[in-house]
């Protein structure tokens, strides 16, 4: 296990790197800066709101919705700087011009086109579809009753069993 992981990430490092030589996705600069101006943008707003508190405060004045908008501020503000960019603006747009182009085979893909389907539309389209399994999530009962314990793959692979 230890082989596959060292692999792996050497490997997605190697794409990354690929991905950011060609402007698909940001460089480590650009998303450093892009973390540290919402950070500065989140820091304004609140460090106004905190000094009108205090400022009610000292006058007796309630600030208890204000309390709670700054609250609500501050973690809207943290899920926002939690949330790097993945794809720079050509990545965007190699994406969309993907889609425009496979239209018919992200709605409707044939088999060959699984791979394809899913990169650009996600893993909803593999429901309905004999790839259904998928998506659906480890330890959930078919309608059957079956708890897929000990399923076979369907390619003379044997299935794994519970933990």
């Amino acid at each position: 296990m230890q082989g596959f992981r060292s692999t792996f990430a050497r490997r997605s490092h190697q794409l990354r790197a690929e991905l950011v030589a060609c402007g698909l996705t940001p460089d480590d600069q650009t998303v450093t800066r892009f973390w540290l101006l919402g950070f500065l943008r989140l820091c304004l707003p609140l460090a106004l709101g905190t000094a009108k508190v205090i400022t009610g405060l000292s006058r007796d004045r309630p600030v208890g919705i204000l309390t709670a908008l700054l609250i609500a501020t501050a973690i809207a503000g943290l899920i926002g700087l939690g949330r790097q960019p993945h794809r720079s603006r050509t990545g965007s747009k190699a994406i969309e011009a993907a889609r425009q182009a496979n239209t018919r085979a992200a709605r409707a893909p044939i088999p060959d086109e699984f791979a394809l389907a899913y990169a650009l539309s996600g893993a909803a389209i593999l429901s309905g579809q004999e790839w259904r399994w998928v998506i659906k999530p480890h330890g959930a009962s078919s309608s059957s009753g079956s708890s897929g314990c000990g399923s076979s793959g369907g390619d003379g692979g044997g299935g794994g069993g519970c933990s």
